[in-house]
């Protein structure tokens, strides 16, 4: 039972190295373009008074006498007409509109001065903010958005496109829950922008609400079923909830349809393998790797460490002399010097070879969590769970991906060693990270144990 766990912390962990799904949301393009966006945009053509400058009768007869020209389309003529004004450099309504048509030229770096020279006479400005906060995010530097925007709630604003841009913003800055209020927000007014859509998926994602994120990426596939991008999202979903059939078949489909990268064919290898089809996998694994053209070559040892530890040597031996030809970084190095050593110990002719790799690497680097753990469970493999104990202890004092994994070794170890109580420990703080059903079924035996051994 507690193998199963260790065996779904290594699949898991795989796949957090190798998944597509993207650390931050973009905002696509195509939202600026879009009818939901033009509406709220043209819109803010339109002067609030009671939020925005009083205009003079000069000035309002100003702005009258160009809207013919801008539904003609004659931008140009209108913006040479609003320059021409004597209040073009003092006035907040009229640099406002020379900023709106400038930016709806194109003209993104002279609109946004505008907008800015328009807020620095009249700081209540509101749809200059927003606006403002277009003009930021459409330049892909959303982070300067996000004051503009927040001002832009203050004074009473809740457009859709506010609120979604707001939403993003959130996002960024990794505030997934205001994030999520955010985008469900902007979907009042605009309910059929996929952005706003996305980005509800994305934070829901984020949350871990994994069953809640699951229905939106369906009902996005429906309204998007070109995307591989929402379809790899669907793959992770299916994945954490161990649906790894349904994620074999988007994977597989992608693949036939050539859409699938280098990064997540080699997922598709992982999920064969975990799903016990050692064949498909390697295949799978031995094609990706064979290309010429792919030079991320992390991703390759991410993917035959998973092999090890799997305990498919010989696959994962095959698969190191494919990449053993590829140019290696020093921290390629490095971990290929480590997975050889992990297959070196498992062989009674090399085992002394691997063992000598693994102590040059702990002394090199104190701090490599992984090579203590490897070191500290062959140890424990080999019936010297005594010796084993203070190097997978000293492993727990780094911080890193590996603390799952020793807390399982260590806790094996103690059990070895009949310090059950100090087992218990070990499993609660595992369990104290990750409610794994199978480490508490583990740790409520053990429990029973020591208390039938104190009765």
């Amino acid at each position: 039972m507690i193998m199963k766990a260790v065996f779904s912390f290594l699949l898991f962990s795989m796949f957090s190295l190798v998944t597509h799904a993207e650390e931050k949301l973009p905002l696509f393009t195509e939202y600026w373009k879009s009818a939901a966006f033009l509406k709220e945009f043209n819109g803010s053509y339109r002067i609030n008074a009671s939020i925005e400058p009083v205009l003079t009768g000069e000035q309002r007869a100003e702005l009258v006498s160009i809207q013919s020209l801008m539904a003609s389309g004659a931008r140009a003529s209108a913006l040479s007409k609003l320059q021409a004004s004597k209040s073009a450099k003092t006035s907040p309504a009229i640099l406002f509109n020379i900023a709106n048509i400038q930016s709806e030229e194109g003209e993104l770096d002279k609109a946004i001065e505008n907008y800015l020279a328009a807020i620095k006479i009249l700081p209540s400005f509101r749809r200059a903010h927003q606006n403002l906060a277009y003009a930021y995010a459409r330049k892909n530097t959303l982070e300067k958005s996000y004051d503009h925007l927040l001002e832009v709630v203050r004074l009473g604003g809740n457009d859709g496109s506010v609120l979604g841009l707001l939403g993003n913003c959130y996002q960024q800055k990794e505030r997934y829950q205001a994030a999520l209020l955010c985008f469900q927000k902007a979907q009042l007014t605009q309910p059929d922008t996929v952005e706003w859509k996305l980005g509800t998926a994305f934070c829901l994602q984020k949350l871990d609400k994994t069953k809640e994120a699951l229905v939106q990426y369906e009902e996005l596939e429906k309204l998007m079923p070109d995307s591989a991008d929402v379809k790899l999202q669907l793959v992770s979903l299916f994945v954490s909830l161990e649906r790894k059939e349904d994620a074999l078949v988007k994977l597989e489909l992608l693949r036939r349809l050539g859409e699938l990268d280098a990064q997540n064919e080699l997922w598709l290898g992982t999920l064969y393998l975990a799903e016990g089809n050692v064949f498909l996998g390697g295949e799978t694994l031995k094609r990706v790797m064979e290309r010429e053209e792919v030079k991320e070559v992390r991703i390759f040892l991410n993917a035959i460490s998973y092999c090890a530890d799997l305990g498919l040597n010989e696959l994962a031996r095959e698969l190191l002399v494919l990449v053993g030809e590829k140019e290696l970084k020093s921290e390629g190095k490095v971990k290929l010097t480590r997975l050889e050593a992990q297959l070196d110990i498992l062989q009674a002719d090399t085992e002394s070879k691997g063992l000598a790799a693994l102590e040059e690497l702990i002394k090199t680097d104190p701090t490599d969590a992984h090579s203590h753990y490897l070191l500290g469970r062959h140890l424990l493999a080999k019936g010297k769970a005594l010796e084993a104990v203070p190097i997978l202890e000293n492993a727990l004092l780094i911080e890193g991906d590996f603390q799952l994994k020793l807390y399982v070794e260590l806790a094996k170890a103690q059990v070895e060693l009949e310090n059950f109580k100090d087992a218990l420990v070990s499993l609660k703080e595992y369990l104290s990270i990750d409610e794994d059903e199978n480490i508490r079924a583990y740790y409520d035996a053990l429990q029973e144990l020591v208390k039938a051994k104190h009765r």
